[in-house]
């Protein structure tokens, strides 16, 4: 059962990873409605950030880590969404549990500084069992740095992951 929740730890978390996102909170800025500038395909890495223990129990059924050991090459796509806000979603990524959909994630937008702030939060079903995450990034430059954090046990098991990278020129 444990190695169950293990796997799905790991496939939720590698959904997660990919999307998403840490920015420090404190400034908020602006709440843009014009977001034209965000939209497009960036082009990086995600890191995990877990501990060793829960990376050792992480196998699959042939006793192969799902948890990569370094960054994994990563594209996000951030699209048009309702006013103040965008959409974020993974391209061409796939899952290394199966039952795990990957579905655009909104955030609110707003501007300080000449950088945009994102940040919003969501929640993964598998088989019934519900996750929460919160993101949160910034885009300066035409970089981007999203970080999001996992809440399977709240405060005990909490992994995160970081994603940085360039938008794509078109």
């Amino acid at each position: 059962m444990m190695k169950k929740k293990i796997i799905i730890f790991v496939g939720v978390l590698a959904f997660v990873a990919l999307i998403a996102v840490i920015f420090y909170p404190g400034k908020k800025g602006e709440v843009v409605s014009d977001t034209i500038a965000l939209l497009g395909v960036y082009e990086g890495e995600a890191t995990l950030d877990i501990p060793e223990k829960i990376k050792s129990m992480a196998k699959d059924a042939e006793g192969n880590s799902l948890v990569p050991d370094g960054p994994m090459p990563c594209t996000v796509a951030i699209k048009a969404g309702e006013a103040g806000k965008v959409s974020i979603e993974l391209v061409g990524f796939q899952m290394p549990v199966k039952g795990i959909e990957l579905k655009p994630v909104s955030c609110g937008v707003t501007q300080l500084d000449g950088m945009y702030n994102l940040s919003g939060d969501g929640e993964i079903d598998y088989g019934g069992q519900k996750f929460s995450y919160s993101h949160s990034g910034k885009m300066k430059d035409m970089e981007l740095e999203l970080n999001a954090t996992l809440v399977i046990i709240p405060f005990v098991i909490e992994p995160k992951v970081m994603f940085k990278g360039k938008k794509k020129d078109n």
